[in-house]
């Protein structure tokens, strides 16, 4: 029964092609927000183009009720589940229960009703989780750093006492669904098709629906066109673009490699300017002393002087006296040396 759920039927898809067309479009929601954010970093003058980067979660909603109406009215099918060769179905009553293999028939036609349904599953729900998890987050975080009266108003307060119990819901009956269909207990791989009483079973008349479409009016062939160029236009710019991050993985991790595999050359040998050539070591370089009194370090040049000299030095010349390098008094450190050195 596990294993069937795995390999499928005749009819019904497997348990792993679900999750794949799942989890086919979670990649291009980063890619639009990439390349809305670049275009809008590198076009002068084009404030809109930073608008749409600002709200890239709304114009992926916008675009995802398009394609995935247009999709589900032509095919009967999301894009994810039509690239993998598969449709929605109604529910009926001539398909048996309890996971046993279900009968396939004549198309049942795809309503309105169950389109925008569909449109409200796979693209409207989605954002909403995402909205309302960032509400979430920020208010719970708000009231972590804030005092406890920071969250405000009534309706934000029972909010974040009641969100985390609807979202541990949601996971709840989502892990339910998925584990009886797994194990062929259930035909509906989720509660919202429960809800909507739909089922996603294989499609082999796929060929013979889009024969049907294309012997439409010039305007249906046309727009059936553009929707087939731009659904095939996102699946293909999702795995290039998967592609791309995959070789700038593999190229940044050579490089590393590389970089740790070189040995590192020994560090160069201070420069000492031609008029310091002569002091002896441990010596000051403004007084001449042999040793320095309260030796102090200039921090940006890294020399000891005698702490007076170095500081009256920089006070006046607001510089280091061999390297010339700019400094104040607060780059000066009194060294305090151990007995013996």
């Amino acid at each position: 029964m596990f294993l069937a759920s795995l390999f499928g039927t005749d009819n019904k898809p497997t348990f792993l092609e679900l999750v794949s067309q799942e989890q086919l479009l979670l990649g291009l929601r980063p890619a639009l927000e990439r390349v809305l954010g670049r275009l809008g970093g590198e076009v002068p003058g084009r404030n809109w183009l930073r608008t749409l980067h600002q709200h890239t979660d709304e114009v992926w909603l916008f675009l995802l009720i398009l394609l995935e109406s247009r999709s589900l009215h032509s095919n009967g099918a999301t894009v994810a589940e039509q690239f993998y060769g598969l449709r929605r179905e109604p529910k009926r009553s001539d398909q048996t229960p309890r996971g046993q293999e279900m009968v396939f028939s004549r198309r049942i036609p795809f309503n309105s009703t169950l389109v925008w349904a569909g449109v409200l599953e796979a693209a409207v729900l989605p954002y909403l989780r995402v909205k309302l998890d960032a509400i979430y987050r920020d208010l719970y975080i708000r009231r972590q750093t804030n005092s406890r009266n920071a969250v405000g108003a009534f309706w934000k307060r029972h909010f974040l006492r009641l969100y985390p119990s609807l979202r541990s819901l949601d996971y709840f009956f989502t892990f339910i669904f998925r584990i009886m269909y797994l194990f062929q207990r259930s035909e509906y791989y989720s509660w919202p098709l429960r809800l909507q009483r739909t089922i996603i079973v294989r499609d082999y008349t796929a060929a013979g629906f889009r024969s049907r479409l294309s012997s439409g009016n010039c305007l249906q062939r046309s727009i059936d066109y553009v929707f087939r160029v731009g659904r095939f236009s996102l699946i293909f710019g999702l795995y290039l673009l998967r592609f791309i991050d995959w070789f700038r993985m593999n190229a940044e991790r050579e490089r590393r490699e590389q970089f740790r595999s070189q040995s590192l050359p020994p560090p160069p040998a201070p420069l000492i300017p031609p008029h310091a050539r002569n002091l002896l070591p441990g010596g000051c370089a403004v007084c001449h002393k042999r040793e320095c009194v309260e030796p102090s370090v200039c921090l940006v040049s890294g020399y000891v002087f005698c702490d007076e000299c170095l500081r009256g030095y920089i006070r006046v010349h607001h510089c280091c006296p061999l390297t010339r390098m700019a400094a104040s008094e607060e780059d000066v450190r009194r060294l305090y040396l151990s007995e013996g050195q």
